[in-house]
């Protein structure tokens, strides 16, 4: 860069630069020169001035004199009427006070007064209830009385019946009779008649037998075959539930087994076979959630002793497998989002999420006591939140003895302790004062598979044996089952099918006692000792007895309509007495709720009247101290009223002070300005003349403070002029530093144009990464080997070439290293002006066609371009066919040979 004169005039801007500095520093010696002349100028007219200002401060603080000698009297006038004002403000505010006071009285007389007649009403209406409940006793009663005469009336009325029926039968019985007889008086049959009914009666009584033997042995069969079925269904029962046992039992065992297999996989797998799925559900489809949902909860948790780690699960197996979602509508879309999959969702729990864990420290246990938060890491905050408000795990003991749970927890528990479990599984209620002390013995299966153990690793393999056992006890109970079931059904064949058989028995002994009476009615009929020939000379008796039996069925006829009209009455009387046991009950349900309102509104009342007598304790109070505040108010006045009489006497003593033309003699008060603003005013003037007067020794006459000024204007003038010559000069350097910046991008371009021109001449592709501020130059080209026709089709153009295809130096060959070399050197000659220029070894590393190239190109650069340079190459190679161009002059070494 010396040779294109950038680095001359770099140095040339930088001299300048360190001039303007030294120009800067001696004008900073100026200006301060300058600044000191200006106080003492300054100084000079502060000291002329002063003898001036000195007799007008002494007027002004004559007439603040004058001023302050009325100030004192003006504030105690003002003091009395602010106590005047208060003092009436006091007295209001007594009168008030009395006021309430009285007013609270007659409200604590009449709530008084409203207490005592509640209790007076409750104590009536506790009365009436009484007189109600004996009421509705001796209505149940009436009530039960009333009932017993109607079942009574029932039962009579019912008996009756029976009695008119018999009638009926006896009238209906004889008039069968006298027809038959009519018809066997023409008939002489009567002997044989008689003899076919008594074998007929014979043949049914031995019938009867059997059948009634018959029956006998079907109940003492059905009787066995109940039990046998009862037998059979408590068996079934029970198999029922042993086969439901075992079902469990073999999906517990498949269960394990799946478990252990996907905890071999990872972690995950602890959790259910579909916890996998879902988690690349929620990773796929993230961006519908406003927050990722995080879970499972166990998967974020690891318990430090894993002595504890079954407690700690049987703790923690609420939320071991749940979600915690941000807000409900992330919760809605994680449940649709794993139905439209056909997952079944697990448990979700719904928590704004925070960056901030829950402090625990005030409702712990004392230290050195365990808790589930104790003994678990929690690598994630909302899982540590949602833990701490679902499951309180910051209050939860856990015990190694269940005896030291029991004392503990049952006689002296520790603060802030909600529950406590203990290594068997056991659980602990602590006592307190609103809870008794709980033992709950342990009662769960204890599970193999441990989700939060940290060394408890399992093998699918080792439930393979569970598996298979499980599986066979299976099948043998549903066999047994089967058959059990086989036999109930057989028994209960066996019993309908009895039962039936029993019914017809009963139907046919039935029956035959029907056609039994029948026959032993008839034969009655016909055995009588006079025989049928008296029967038929008394069939007008039987007709006359007929009568008799008609004027019975009408007298019962009448008992019967009595009967019934008495169990009217005595159903409407029954009536009667549960409506009147209702009335009564509903007048007391009515009276207890109105004793309840009573009662409500008396414990209102009584509340209220306890508040007004603390109201009116306060107000008694009150008004003691507001008398105390007036007494001590009144004082106040009758004092500051002395005090202004006194300052208004002291105030017209003043009369040697200067009086302001703007007050009176004596002055309005409410004209006066503030004392403390003028008192401070005051002192201030005060001290104006002591500091004048002080330095009153050193007078300035107007002469000296003229020519001091003369002279501090000239300096003023010669400042501004150097500062006007400073800015001229930093606008010529900024215009000389923009052209210096625009040379240097311009000669970079120049240099990379012709290095750009000179590669194309080979069909190299390249440029030049110039920085003048790292004072660095990079070189990047791309051989002609490794150009393809593409980047061919544009000329000398690299913009067709991407970065990645550019190469550095240290990825050419020997030869396309040096011919860059050369492009580069003689573009940079282009750039610079110098009066020769030389080359040494340039072409050692370029074959034959390369270096012909080259030549020919510095050969041309050097006669055509810059014919008035003078270049210089020096080379081990011969030239011997460079000789027969213009103006190139060969010469060559002499060779040294060994002597």
């Amino acid at each position: 860069m010396l040779a294109t004169g950038l680095d001359s005039a770099q140095d040339c801007y930088t001299g300048t630069n360190e001039k303007l500095k030294e120009v800067d520093k001696w004008k900073a010696v100026f200006e301060e020169y300058v600044k000191d002349k200006k106080r003492e100028f300054a100084a000079m007219k502060a000291a002329c001035d002063r003898a001036s200002l000195l007799g007008k401060y002494k007027e002004s603080l004559s007439k603040l004199q004058w001023l302050l000698c009325w100030l004192p009297y003006r504030d105690a006038t003002k003091e009395a009427i602010k106590y005047e004002k208060e003092y009436e403000k006091v007295i209001e505010e007594c009168n008030r006070r009395e006021q309430v006071y009285i007013e609270k009285q007659k409200e604590k007389v009449d709530i008084s007064a409203r207490n005592e007649t509640i209790r007076k009403e409750l104590a009536k209406i506790d009365e009436k209830i009484e007189h109600s409940q004996r009421k509705e006793e001796e209505g149940r009663k009436v009530c039960e009385e009333r009932e017993r005469e109607l079942k009574e009336a029932m039962q009579r009325l019912s008996a009756k019946n029976k009695e008119l029926k018999i009638v009926e039968a006896e009238i209906s019985s004889l008039g069968n009779w006298i027809k038959e007889m009519e018809k066997k008086k023409l008939q002489s049959e009567t002997a044989s008649t008689m003899q076919s009914l008594r074998a007929s009666l014979t043949e049914c009584d031995s019938k009867l037998n059997e059948l009634r033997g018959q029956r006998s042995e079907i109940e003492h069969q059905l009787a066995a075959l109940k039990k046998d079925l009862a037998d059979a269904e408590a068996d079934e029962l029970k198999w029922r539930v042993e086969l439901r046992r075992r079902e469990e039992a073999v999906k517990a065992a498949n269960n394990k087994q799946d478990r252990a297999r996907a905890m071999q996989q990872d972690r995950v797998g602890r959790f259910g076979g579909n916890m996998r799925r879902i988690m690349r559900l929620v990773e796929d489809n993230s961006r519908l959630f406003t927050r990722k949902p995080i879970g499972p909860v166990g998967n974020h948790v690891s318990v430090l002793d894993d002595r504890y780690s079954s407690t700690i699960e049987n703790v923690l197996s609420p939320v071991l497998r749940a979600f915690i979602l941000d807000n409900p509508k992330d919760c809605r879309t994680f449940e649709d989002l794993l139905i439209r999959n056909s997952i079944r969702p697990p448990v979700r729990i719904t928590s704004q999420f925070s960056d901030q864990r829950y402090c625990t420290r005030e409702r712990e246990p004392p230290d050195g006591m365990d808790t589930v938060l104790r003994l678990i890491k929690v690598d994630n905050t909302n899982v540590f939140n949602v833990l701490v408000d679902q499951l309180h795990i910051e209050s939860i003991l856990l015990f190694d003895d269940d005896n030291h749970a029991r004392r503990l927890m049952a006689t002296d528990p520790p603060r802030n302790v909600r529950k406590a479990f203990t290594m068997s599984g056991a659980e602990v209620i602590p006592k307190s004062n609103t809870r008794v002390y709980r033992f709950y013995a342990n009662t769960r299966v204890e599970n193999s598979v441990r989700i939060l153990s940290q060394s408890h690793l399992l093998d699918p393999s080792m439930f393979d044996a569970e598996v298979a056992e499980t599986r066979e006890t299976l099948n043998r109970s549903r066999t047994t089952y089967a058959q059990v079931k086989e036999r109930q059904e057989k028994v209960s064949k066996e019993l309908r099918a009895l039962t039936s058989r029993l019914e017809r028995v009963q139907q046919e002994i039935t029956n035959l006692q029907q056609q039994r009476g029948r026959f032993s009615r008839e034969l009655e009929a016909g055995g009588d000792d006079e025989g049928l020939a008296n029967r038929i000379l008394n069939m007008a008796s039987s007709e006359k007895c007929v009568n008799e039996y008609r004027v019975k069925a009408a007298e019962v006829n009448a008992r019967i309509e009595k009967l019934k009209a008495e169990v009217k009455n005595c159903e409407e009387k029954r009536q009667t007495a549960e409506d009147d046991r209702n009335n009564f009950r509903l007048e007391k349900s009515e009276l207890k709720l109105k004793a309840e309102i009573f009662k409500n509104e008396l414990k209102t009342v009584t509340e209220r009247l306890e508040y007004i007598e603390s109201e009116l304790t306060q107000h008694e109070q009150s008004v003691q101290r507001s008398d105390a505040i007036k007494n001590d108010f009144k004082t106040k006045v009758d004092t500051a009223r002395a005090k202004a009489s006194r300052m208004k006497e002291e105030a017209a003593a003043c009369i040697s002070f200067q009086r302001p033309q703007a007050f009176e003699d004596p002055p309005d008060l409410t004209s006066l300005p503030e004392t403390k603003e003028t008192q401070n005013e005051y002192n201030a003037l005060k001290r104006r003349i002591e500091a004048i007067q002080k330095n009153a020794q050193s007078v300035v006459t107007a002469e000296e403070l003229k020519a001091m000024k003369d002279c501090y204007n000239c300096l003023k003038h010669e400042c501004l002029m150097i500062n006007d010559i400073r800015k001229g000069v930093e606008v010529a350097m900024e215009l000389r530093r923009k052209e210096f910046h625009m040379r240097c991008g311009l000669i970079g371009m120049i240099v990379g144009s012709m290095y750009e021109t000179l590669l194309s001449c080979r069909h190299f592709r390249g440029h030049l990464e110039i920085s003048h501020s790292q004072r660095t130059i990079r070189i990047v080209t791309k051989p002609s080997d490794r150009i393809d026709d593409s980047s061919l089709d544009n000329s000398g153009s690299v913009d067709n070439l991407s970065r990645d295809d550019l190469q550095d130096l240290k990825g050419l060959s020997g030869g396309e290293r040096t011919y860059t070399m050369a492009c580069f050197i003689m573009a940079l000659w282009d750039a610079i002006d110098a009066p020769f220029r030389c080359m040494d070894e340039f072409d050692v590393f370029l074959d034959m066609n390369n270096r012909r190239m080259v030549m020919e190109l510095l050969i041309s650069l050097a006669t055509r371009r810059y014919p008035h340079k003078q270049f210089i190459f020096f080379t081990p190679q011969r030239l011997s066919d460079m000789g027969h161009h213009e103006r190139v002059q060969v010469f060559q070494v002499p060779k040294i040979h060994d002597t």
